[in-house]
């Protein structure tokens, strides 16, 4: 997706506030650079996030038991049987 290299962004008083006092305590040369650190910590917490559910997700598949599964024949009888349900008791 291409995007102007100027952006028009409302930000709320608050949060301009926080920039500012951020470039204000010279750790920032210019509320771009507050927005870049604050754009590259969202990304390294996704990136964190999805690497903990890609973990979490191998973990499972590695325990996990085909005997417990059950056919998708009767998962889909069950969810058109609870629907059935539904709609009786909507009428």
């Amino acid at each position: 997706m291409d995007y102007p290299q100027d952006m028009d962004v409302t930000i709320s008083q608050h949060n301009l506030e926080r920039i500012e006092r951020k470039v204000q305590s010279g750790g920032y040369s210019c509320a771009d650079d507050v927005v870049e650190r604050a754009l590259t910590l969202l990304d390294d917490a996704d990136d964190e996030l999805v690497a903990d559910i890609r973990a979490t997700l191998a973990q499972r598949m590695k325990n996990w038991d085909p005997a417990k599964l059950i056919p998708g024949e009767e998962v889909f009888a069950e969810l058109r049987r609870r629907n059935e349900e539904m709609r009786r008791q909507a009428l």
